[in-house]
């Protein structure tokens, strides 16, 4: 071999030893960038998770802080409506209530209403005043025992559903009689008296109820 040729071999030589160093090179520089981005995408979701975590504690938190909130609201609200329905009740609409529960009833219905002593109408109807003393108590009363399987539905006593129950009975008799000779003066002091309920005690019903009376 001469000089020549192994001149030149140690040079395709050196050639491919830097080759192969600048390949392991690139291989090296590769798998760090690799493991560089995904140390960085750990980290990133790493943040993420503490993120959500944090959202969720901060979420839990405020909704224990509404429910306490809520259960202060409820507690004051119960301790309203009892105080309201324990308003004492007027002697002479008291002294019909136990007439009723003793059997001493004359008339075509038995309902709340007449259990308080409500009647309209000429024959038996008492002044505006009077009726509408006797339909708060019928509000805020509970529905007597005699009563209480037909009647349910009227819901606890100063609710919602009491008020819309009594509503929607005066607005069903009146609606039956309104075609009715002589009764008249009945269905227009239901209808009084219906308007009477929705503008007066509203208010106190929505106030009152219960948030988990559904109404």
């Amino acid at each position: 071999m001469g000089p020549e040729r192994e001149a030149w071999q140690k040079e395709e030589w050196e050639k491919k030893r830097k080759q192969l160093a600048e390949d392991d090179a690139a291989r090296r520089a590769a798998a760090e960038l690799r493991a560089e981005a995904k140390k960085q995408q750990h980290d990133i979701e790493k943040a993420r998770g503490m993120a959500e975590a944090d959202a969720r504690m901060a979420e839990e938190a405020a909704k224990g802080e509404n429910r306490k909130d809520r259960s202060i609201t409820e507690k004051a609200r119960d301790q309203q409506r009892l105080v309201y329905v324990s308003q004492k009740i007027p002697a002479y609409i008291k002294r019909d209530m136990n007439r009723f529960e003793a059997g001493h009833f004359d008339g075509p219905e038995q309902s709340p209403l007449t259990y308080v002593g409500y009647h309209v109408g000429v024959v038996r109807g008492t002044s505006a005043n009077d009726r509408r003393q006797r339909l708060e108590v019928c509000f805020r009363v509970p529905i007597p025992r005699v009563l209480y399987a037909e009647y349910k539905h009227w819901g606890e006593p100063a609710t919602i559903r009491r008020l819309n129950a009594m509503i929607d009975h005066m607005t069903r008799h009146a609606a039956m009689r309104a075609s009715r000779p002589n009764f008249g003066q009945a269905v227009s002091e239901w209808e009084d008296d219906r308007e009477w309920l929705r503008t007066t005690l509203a208010s106190t019903a929505q106030g009152l109820s219960p948030r988990w009376s559904g109404f």
